[in-house]
């Protein structure tokens, strides 16, 4: 470990300790902001504060990235540009319909215009959903505190993070997973929470995949966590209409989401389903240790070599065997290591590491430039030792759980949903953006743990 990474850690250890005394005293010295009325208007105030600040930063440091996410922002533009991509990689149609929704609506056909409108729409839906997620955790605890320290910490963490930058599924992608908790946590009948919280993590899968594992993650919670299930049973009638509503919501989000891939292909986006990618090359790479199962260009040249697509399957499969066999039972543990250090290990959620990264920099301010790294130059930037210390904080919150004696159903949901996802990354590509997604869930569940040590004060 380098030195200051145990920096890191023993500054996140005193910010928990602070975290946790505030959280253990905060009624006391915050009186009125406990008072119900003024909850929501402080928080919703404070998010539009934050977004306002987002939003100036991104015409202030805003840059054209050289990766995938460049090639859904120029697909949106120009349609056909890439005439085998999206055969490829028909998880991305959905993305580059919005993108293309989004430039044709406020009339943005330049390639730089349409790409200042996406990443700033990107940045409101992060922030929306940091505020969802605030709302969720009042809900959960009980305790205004609790929210405004998740807040807190999304507000530094997330919504002023230069990820808000980078227009892609990462933060288009976070909205699903906030909004379906909460509403997974509102006082609604299960006649009408179960087929909308359905509804939307179907219809967020289009865009982002993994949010199928938070509709996992409730439908585990909600079948161990009680004997609601089987009264419920006991009634066929009502476990009837629960079935065809959840069945509903499924319905209606693949509709939606497969109307949305539609509309790519129908305005210009080659799809050719033959050539597409399976699980079988996701597992493939994430199981090859030149990468410690991060993306490999080998893989992928290997994969798009094979035209026929069950011949592809096979041949990706066949080679992930291969490479298990060879591992032997310490290189898969080894392996396994490397890909949790790689997920877990960068604060910044991968920043700066993919392809070209800052292929041109149009935003002129020097100081915020230096402040996130945004140049050619080769150094950590402030912002990164920042990151670091807070993701610190966070994973030392979610470790600090453990202390809590009083799990809801929905704080169990939030921790199956991580460990779903860190699950997923185990088996499949895997890198420390993935989670990007879901760091409103890792906020919470971070300062439920500071919360569960703060009442060890009381």
């Amino acid at each position: 470990m380098a030195v200051w990474n145990v920096w890191f850690i023993l500054g996140a250890a005193v910010l928990g300790v602070l975290l946790a005394f505030v959280l253990s005293k905060g009624k006391k010295y915050t009186q009125k902001l406990n008072e119900q009325p003024y909850f929501y208007g402080w928080t919703l105030g404070i998010v539009a504060l934050l977004t306002l600040v987002q939003q100036w930063t991104i015409n202030q440091v805003w840059f054209v990235t050289g990766w995938d996410a460049y090639g859904a922002v120029q697909e949106a533009v120009s349609p056909g540009y890439y005439a085998y991509a999206y055969s490829y990689y028909p998880n991305n149609l959905a993305i580059v319909g919005i993108f293309r929704f989004l430039s044709r609506m406020f009339g943005k056909s330049d390639f730089y215009d349409a790409y200042l409108l996406i990443i700033h729409v990107g940045g409101l839906i992060v922030s929306l959903s940091c505020l969802l997620v605030v709302y969720a955790a009042k809900r959960m605890t009980g305790s205004n505190c609790v929210g405004y320290a998740v807040l807190a910490l999304e507000g530094i963490f997330i919504i002023l993070s230069p990820q808000c930058l980078i227009p892609y599924t990462d933060t288009y992608g976070m909205l699903a997973p906030a909004l379906a908790l909460f509403l997974y946590t509102a006082p609604l009948s299960r006649y009408v929470k179960a087929p909308a919280v359905t509804l939307v993590l179907v219809l967020g899968s289009f865009i982002k995949p993994n949010a199928i594992i938070v509709w996992i993650a409730l439908v585990l919670v909600e079948l161990f966590s009680h004997n609601w299930v089987m009264q419920l049973c006991s009634r066929t009638v009502s476990c009837v209409v629960l079935a065809v509503t959840i069945l509903a919501g499924i319905g209606v989000g693949s509709l939606l989401g497969t109307q949305l891939k539609a509309y790519s292909v129908r305005t210009g986006t080659i799809s050719d389903a033959e050539l597409s990618m399976s699980a079988a090359h996701y597992l493939m790479m994430g199981w090859n240790e030149q990468g410690a199962g991060g993306y490999s260009y080998d893989d992928v040249e290997f994969s798009t070599s094979i035209e026929a697509y069950e011949e592809r399957v096979d041949k990706d499969f066949e080679v992930f065997t291969d490479r298990i066999r060879k591992m032997g039972p310490g290189g898969v543990v080894r392996q396994l290591v490397r890909k949790t250090l790689s997920n877990y290990a960068d604060g910044s959620g991968s920043w700066k590491k993919d392809g070209e990264f800052f292929q041109e920099i149009k935003g002129e301010n020097g100081t915020l430039q230096a402040l996130y790294g945004i140049s050619d130059a080769e150094y950590v930037a402030p912002y990164e030792y920042g990151a670091q210390l807070l993701w610190a904080l966070i994973l030392c919150g979610l470790v600090l759980q453990w202390l809590a004696q009083d799990f809801t159903k929905a704080s169990c949901v939030v921790n199956v949903a991580l460990l779903g996802q860190s699950v997923f990354l185990l088996l499949f590509e895997c890198r420390a953006r993935y989670f990007i997604q879901f760091w409103p869930y890792f906020v919470l569940a971070a300062v439920l743990g500071w919360q569960a040590l703060a009442k060890k004060f009381r």
